[in-house]
């Protein structure tokens, strides 16, 4: 063999080795970057639910601070004498709740669409039940359509106009709600 062969077969070796070894690093780099992006997913979840959860405790304590808000956001609540009318104030709060219930909504809706973030089912229908529900929130909402997506508009005037009739002559209190019985 002469020299310039074995410098060509040395060059050789030394190309496929190296070829070897960056498929190698490749091959760890690709798995640490999997696992990167797993971490990543885990805490985009995390910190999403973790605003639901905090704004969702804003608009709890708000209602626990001003329970005569409560009955515009679950009129099964409602006094049957009737509700005392709301002043200026009160209205303007019970708006910043509303707000803050849509924008949780929105947000909701949005990272549902991504397929690494989930998020638990029972929170949808709690948005549903708040839109059919709630007179109050579903027409804050309408006042307010150009700040919200028209799907979510479009799904809160269908399920309303698909909600049964309001029942009469039943009480809000007692075992049938899940509520203990009132004084």
């Amino acid at each position: 063999m002469t020299q310039s062969e074995v410098v060509s077969l040395i060059v050789s070796s030394a190309a496929l080795i190296g070829l070897i070894i960056s498929n190698v690093v490749f091959y760890l780099q690709r798995g640490e970057m999997r696992r990167q992006n797993e971490r990543l997913s885990t805490q985009l979840r995390l910190g999403a639910e973790d605003t639901l959860r905090q704004t969702l405790e804003g608009v709890g304590r708000d209602l626990l601070s001003y329970p005569r808000l409560r009955p515009l956001f679950y009129p099964d609540e409602a006094d049957p004498a009737g509700e005392a009318p709301l002043n200026h104030e009160d209205r303007l709060r019970a708006a910043c709740i509303a707000e803050d219930l849509l924008d949780t909504f929105e947000r909701r809706a949005d990272w549902e669409s991504d397929p690494g973030i989930l998020l638990h089912a029972s929170f949808r229908r709690y948005a549903q039940d708040m839109l059919t529900n709630s007179d109050f929130l579903y027409e804050y909402l309408c006042r307010r359509a150009s700040w919200y997506s028209a799907e979510m508009l479009n799904t809160a005037t269908k399920a309303r106009r698909e909600r049964p009739p309001p029942q009469t002559g039943t009480s809000t209190d007692g075992p049938d709600n899940g509520m203990p019985p009132g004084p």
